[in-house]
């Protein structure tokens, strides 16, 4: 398990939130404190709008009610998509992915050790799910932010490659700056994270809708 650090600073602050569809709530009412060093898990059923719930944190889902507060500017966090999410007709190289716009040198992607040279080099069109998980995860990790949120950062990824990403992960987590993460994950890799990080659980239960 990853040591506990001192938390001092609230990064992210939920009071009462729901995220709501047309007039509907999707879950029912979260709350959520998230400091300095902290990790959150947000788990629930599907459709139970856990991925709406992270686009709100993110900006990008307006249509709530309750608190919301982030206590970060708009370039100390990252959202990072279900990689399905993106376009798989991109004419670059995982490497462009990774490092495009970011000033993320090469060298430091090879280093990490989610992207080898191979892989920087293969055009995104004809990478596996998988390949172009880790370099999101890549990107995603080597831009630093204060706040990193992560949509199911171990879809498509075999048993070893999720491995490396939990402990690149633990490595992240233990940089200086005291970096917190919100993370979606179910079954074995949320039971992977809970063992790693101890973190805060957001549980999503869903509203029913009346008829």
């Amino acid at each position: 398990m990853i040591s506990s650090q001192e938390h001092t600073k609230l990064i992210l602050e939920l009071d009462s939130f729901q995220a709501h569809i047309a007039h509907h709530p999707l879950f029912q009412p979260v709350n959520l404190q998230l400091y300095e060093g902290e990790v959150a898990i947000v788990q629930g059923p599907n459709g139970s709008g856990k991925t709406t719930l992270m686009r709100a944190i993110a900006g990008l889902q307006q249509n709530y009610s309750g608190t919301l507060k982030k206590y970060v500017s708009s370039d100390e966090f990252v959202y990072q998509a279900q990689s399905h999410n993106i376009s798989s007709h991109l004419p670059y190289t995982i490497g462009d992915v990774v490092t495009m716009g970011t000033g993320i040198e090469f060298e430091k992607m090879i280093e990490l050790g989610l992207v080898d040279v191979a892989l920087a080099k293969r055009k995104w069109n004809f990478a596996s799910g998988g390949e172009r998980q880790r370099a999101l995860i890549s990107r995603s990790m080597l831009s630093h932010p204060r706040l990193l949120l992560l949509d199911e950062p171990f879809n498509h990824l075999d048993v070893n490659h999720a491995g490396l990403v939990l402990k690149r992960l633990g490595d992240y987590f233990e940089t200086p700056g005291l970096p917190s993460m919100v993370i979606i994950a179910h079954g074995e890799e949320r039971q992977m994270l809970v063992d790693a990080f101890n973190p805060k659980l957001v549980d999503l239960k869903p509203v029913e809708r009346s008829s």
